[in-house]
């Protein structure tokens, strides 16, 4: 994937965010309404600060890098509840 295409994927889950905060909706009826999968979304009612996580992503788009995620942790019943990710240069390893 480009830079390019990387911010705009950032832009397009910003702008998902946004109208999802702007809803009033709960996440669950709000990834319903637009086809979403929660997990794509984030995992429901499990982030400490959850206004942080859009802004840091956007952050570290802007440094030249982007989010990797490493592995979704589920509950018993499969839920997403954790998430393990490190931050990745945008334009790939260093040689």
């Amino acid at each position: 994937m480009s830079k390019r295409d990387d911010v705009e994927k950032a832009r397009h889950w910003q702008a998902v965010i946004r109208d999802a905060a702007r809803s009033g909706m709960s996440t669950r009826a709000f990834c319903r309404l637009r086809e979403l999968k929660e997990s794509q979304f984030y995992t429901e009612g499990n982030h400490v600060m959850p206004s942080i996580s859009g802004r840091l992503d956007m952050a570290a788009l802007s440094a030249g890098y982007r989010r990797h995620t490493l592995k979704t942790v589920s509950d018993r019943m499969g839920r997403p509840v954790f998430e393990v990710f490190c931050f990745l240069s945008a334009q790939g390893p260093r040689r």
